[in-house]
């Protein structure tokens, strides 16, 4: 398995959002959806997980890099529906 990297700003919204790394490492390596965002040219990882007691989708940004992966940040997205709308054909090509 590719190691993966969390930056510090990642790290922060892991400890936030009381998330553990190995459900972002879940959506980074099994997303539902995967986007290209043209601005950030990163990607765009969408998987529905369970925080807490709570299921939600997990949206986290990543950069493939020297044979590894650098998360850039993880948020949950309770309305994802509307995420996708307003950013898929604008900022995200969808991949996947």
């Amino acid at each position: 398995m590719k190691k993966i990297v969390f930056s510090k700003h990642a790290l922060l919204k892991i400890e936030e959002w009381k998330l553990s790394p190995e459900t972002v490492e879940a959506v980074v390596t099994r997303p539902d959806s995967l986007f290209f965002d043209i601005l950030s040219r990163a990607l765009v990882a969408i998987k529905k997980v369970e925080i807490g007691d709570v299921e939600t989708n997990l949206i986290v940004v990543f950069k493939p890099e020297d044979g590894g992966t650098r998360v850039i940040t993880a948020y949950p997205c309770k309305n994802i529906d509307k995420e996708v709308k307003a950013k898929e054909g604008k900022r995200w090509l969808k991949i996947k």
